[in-house]
């Protein structure tokens, strides 16, 4: 998730600026409404590793801004390359996601018009959610998504092939995938996710897991 520009505003999840930022251009169209997609950036989305747009579901847009969520999952990765006690703070997805991700999906300017935004980590299952984080680059946790989808139908999602192909899990019933929340689970080496059906599963699941999207 991201924010970014909305003019003409911008997983993921972020912030992007929206028409009339300064220095940057804008990403999301200033006529583009809650709930429509839009394009930006690109990422592997084959099996023959070739580029494809990313596309993006508008979450919210606020004053010169929107937030971004990306319409599917773009890859396949644990939460934690290792089984230990983790936080969103120094969990190895993070780590991806604001280095790696970043890097190979978006241009210099691109990058530059993505907002980093102040992340706030809730506790969940009784475990801490950890140290709040600066991020251009964040999957939502479950109030958020609770706040921005109605339903669990609205929350099911498929992954990209490429993501497919790296072991994200699909249930050919639901024609949907797993993908993980930014909470702990009730323990603290586990973490939230979403299932094939589109709840939210607050006890979570191993945090090295690695047959789940990224959203």
């Amino acid at each position: 998730t991201d924010y970014g520009p909305a003019s003409g505003s911008k997983g993921s999840t972020g912030y992007a600026p929206a028409s009339g930022s300064e220095g940057t251009t804008g990403v999301v169209s200033a006529d583009a409404e809650v709930g429509d997609t839009v394009k930006f950036g690109s990422f592997v989305s084959g099996a023959d590793q070739e580029e494809s747009s990313l596309e993006w579901v508008v979450l919210e847009k606020q004053d010169d801004r929107a937030l971004l969520i990306s319409k599917y999952g773009v890859d396949c990765l644990p939460y934690n390359d290792q089984w230990v006690k983790t936080t969103w703070a120094d969990c190895s997805l993070r780590s991806w996601l604001n280095d790696s991700f970043l890097e190979e999906a978006f241009s210099s300017d691109e990058r530059k018009s993505i907002i980093t935004q102040t992340v706030v980590n809730r506790d969940n299952g009784g475990n801490s959610g950890g140290e709040i984080t600066e991020d251009q680059v964040f999957i939502l946790d479950i109030k958020e998504l609770e706040k921005y989808f109605s339903s669990d139908e609205d929350r099911k999602i498929m992954p990209t092939e490429y993501a497919q192909n790296k072991g994200a899990f699909v249930d050919t019933q639901n024609q949907a995938c797993w993908y993980w929340v930014r909470n702990p689970g009730d323990d603290a080496k586990y973490a939230a996710y979403v299932n094939c059906k589109g709840d939210i599963l607050h006890r979570g699941n191993l945090v090295f897991g690695n047959t789940f999207a990224v959203r």
